[in-house]
């Protein structure tokens, strides 16, 4: 449902299934998890037909069409019942205006972006009420609050960069963000060309597992230790096998190209966009994703990757997350790198929409996050009680402040605070040349 409503998809498209849309309306307003199989059994009479390849803008495209042929035959029905000799240029004016809403409102393919067009602007801001209402984000949540705050989790055609040293645990917050993707129904292509598939599926499993609506759901006391799949040892498989068939029916598939059966280019990024059709594009790392051509250094190779990448992001419409190592040198020991930490180049900061830099103190059981760069909202840091093994990770404390109105009561007090430093600075520098 909330991939409808970031379509565009009101309640006007549901009008013979009310029952079935305030049910998942509900669902969505108390943050609850949507499973197919719950659904299935609430509504055993609702026609349930499988896309069967096709992705959701597939299928809005084609309830574009269908509701652009309703109005076009209603506007003709209309113009043919009332037209007349008397009234002939003012029902022509009149069709004129209405074709040309009817082309703006359903056309799937335009050129062009008018501005002065404002009233498909109004209607996606109507659309993203909606979402807010509901308790939604505009993009993919990430299971952050932070992050689905000063982001508003993962919004499709922007690439995200993870900065951390080796074991610091960037890829494990990647991977909660693929986590939630999914528990939400959304369709994740993964790229990784240094772990292998059972790896990060263990990982994936810890983190499910010890989500609580998972345990609820699942009745499972505690989650599955990453070791102990990692070693196929310490743990029920009855319980584990339950888990697993709840995890392959109630979930969107996770797509995980092989790297060793073709080179990780963007040209094989995209042929698997093309066939996959993802809501979600992880690559971890991008530094191991080679350039179509060769070039003397790995800054060029990096920076003509990352450039590529962040056209398919915009191309395609989807939130792509990348990874890169940053280097030793960092502002403080203790922190988590900043956008100017990126190892090889530069660029990739450069060509994100959000960079974020994390720290894993391992004998404090913490983690550091730690957003330097954001194109849409101000920097922030914040911290994590993090268990790698059992798949804990909890924000210690929540955002404040507020975007709204322009208004961000922290970064007012800051603002002013500096300003008086500012202007005292000033006054008694004047003194002193007095």
């Amino acid at each position: 449902m909330p991939k409808l409503y970031q379509a565009g998809i009101t309640r006007e498209d549901f009008i013979t299934c009310d029952e079935e849309f305030d049910w998942i309306s509900y669902q969505i307003s108390k943050r609850k998890v949507i499973n197919p199989r719950v659904f299935k059994r609430r509504f055993p009479d609702f026609e349930w037909l499988p896309p069967q390849g096709e992705s959701l803008i597939d299928l809005l495209e084609d309830l574009k069409a269908e509701r652009a042929f309703v109005e076009t035959v209603s506007l003709v029905e209309n113009l043919s019942n009332e037209l007349s000799v008397e009234n002939a240029i003012e029902r022509a004016r009149f069709a004129r205006e209405q074709l040309g809403q009817i082309t703006r409102t359903f056309d799937p393919v335009s050129d062009v972006n008018l501005i002065g067009d404002w009233r498909d602007h109004y209607e996606s801001q109507k659309a993203l009420r909606l979402l807010r209402e509901g308790g939604q984000a505009p993009g993919i949540p990430t299971g952050s609050q932070w992050l689905d705050f000063h982001w508003d989790g993962l919004v499709p055609g922007r690439m995200i960069i993870v900065l951390g040293r080796p074991g610091d645990g960037k890829s494990y917050l990647i991977m909660s963000w693929v986590w939630h993707a999914i528990k939400n129904q959304y369709k994740v292509l993964f790229f990784s060309p240094e772990m292998s598939k059972h790896e990060h599926t263990c990982r994936l499993h810890t983190l499910a597992s010890a989500d609580p609506d998972v345990k609820k759901e699942l009745g499972l006391r505690h989650s599955f230790r990453n070791r102990a799949l990692m070693n196929g040892l310490g743990f029920n498989m009855k319980s584990y096998r339950q888990f697993c068939e709840w995890m392959n029916e109630g979930c969107e598939e996770v797509v995980m190209p092989k790297p060793g059966r073709a080179k990780i280019t963007p040209g094989f990024i995209e042929a698997k966009i093309e066939e996959h059709q993802p809501a979600l594009v992880v690559i971890d790392p991008i530094y191991k994703v080679k350039g179509p051509i060769t070039r003397k250094s790995n800054y060029e190779e990096l920076s003509d990757v990352s450039d590529m990448i962040q056209d398919l992001a915009e191309s395609y419409n989807v939130p792509i997350v990348v990874s890169n190592q940053a280097h030793r040198q960092q502002s403080k020991k203790e922190d988590a790198p900043h956008k100017d930490s990126s190892f090889g180049s530069d660029v990739p900061i450069q060509e994100a929409d959000h960079a974020v830099g994390v720290k894993h103190i391992s004998e404090e059981h913490r983690m550091i996050v730690r957003c330097t760069k954001s194109r849409f909202g101000q920097d922030f840091r914040f911290e994590l009680v993090f268990f790698p093994n059992t798949g804990v990770m909890r924000e210690l404390d929540a955002p404040s402040g507020s975007y709204y109105n322009g208004n961000d009561e922290d970064a007012d007090e800051e603002e002013l605070r500096q300003i008086i430093e500012t202007v005292k600075g000033s006054e008694q520098h004047a003194d002193k040349q007095a």
